[in-house]
Order: C-alpha cells, then sequence, then structure tokens
C-alpha cells in the first residue's frame, strides 16, 4: 500500500494506492470546509449515478455524514 500526499496553500489530497492502482482518494480543504472523498468506478463500490448521468473515468464526491 502506497500514500501519496499533494498539498498546496488551499487543499491537502491524500491518495491511497494498492499495487499501483488508486483505491481511495480524500480531499481536505483548508478553508474549514468538511473533508470529503472520491469514489472510483472500480473499486468494487456500488456508486449511485444520477439518471442520465454519465460520469465517464471521472469519480464521485461523496462526503461522510456520520463517523465512529
Amino acid at each position: 500500500m502506497e500514500q501519496i500526499v499533494q498539498e498546496d496553500d488551499k487543499v491537502r489530497i491524500e491518495e491511497t494506492r494498492v499495487r499501483g492502482l488508486t483505491q481511495k482518494v480524500v480531499v481536505k480543504r483548508k478553508d474549514g470546509t468538511p473533508e470529503y472523498e472520491i469514489l472510483l468506478g472500480d473499486t468494487g463500490k456500488d456508486i449511485p449515478v444520477r439518471q442520465g448521468a454519465d460520469r465517464g473515468n471521472a469519480g464521485q464526491r461523496v462526503w461522510r455524514v456520520l463517523s465512529f
């Protein structure tokens, strides 16, 4: 497993790769906005897609509402 972090003055992006494939991307903004995860289509997670929406190769943003 490989953790890649890219950061500038406005955002921090944490990427997790397993065997060279990106499994998880978390975006943390530094302006107080809640962090969000970008779900990728090939991770085995069921990604709900709006009817008529075409995501292509882009991921979908999701915010965690509750965490324990």
